[in-house]
């Protein structure tokens, strides 16, 4: 891998799941009866941007923080995890083999919900995702 490359990935990786959150939200928002709204991607990178929060800083702020300075009433956070036990070819290989394979993909996501103002966890759910 070249330098830098995995540090671009990383990054497009979390941009890629924060595009997926936020439509799996809006796709649900009438499904799960949800009565918010949710500020643009685009704009609370901007903000956060703008005031020097990075992926490698931004544990130094608390929810009520990152809500004044984003204009928020609260904040959603998680952390996404993948692994690729078995290449795709590995796994073709074992389902000729003994006739099944497991998956070659799978990820694990947590999202948390924050109030604004005192900061108190809401709630969080839990995803497990597989693919084969």
């Amino acid at each position: 891998m070249a330098p830098g490359e995995l540090d671009r990935l990383q990054h497009d990786e979390g941009m890629a799941a924060q595009s997926a959150m936020e439509s799996y939200f809006l796709n649900r928002k009438g499904d799960m009866n949800l009565r918010i709204t949710f500020q643009p991607l685009m704009t609370t990178n901007a903000l956060l941007s703008k005031n020097g929060i990075t992926l490698e800083n931004l544990e130094k702020y608390t929810p009520q923080e990152l809500c004044q300075l984003l204009g928020v009433d609260g904040v959603l956070n998680g952390i996404l995890s993948t692994e690729k036990p078995m290449s795709d070819g590995a796994a073709v290989a074992m389902t000729i083999l003994v006739g099944f394979s497991g998956p070659t993909n799978s990820g694990k996501c947590t999202i948390n919900a924050y109030d604004g103002t005192s900061g108190e966890l809401l709630g969080n759910m839990r995803r497990l995702c597989l693919e084969v």
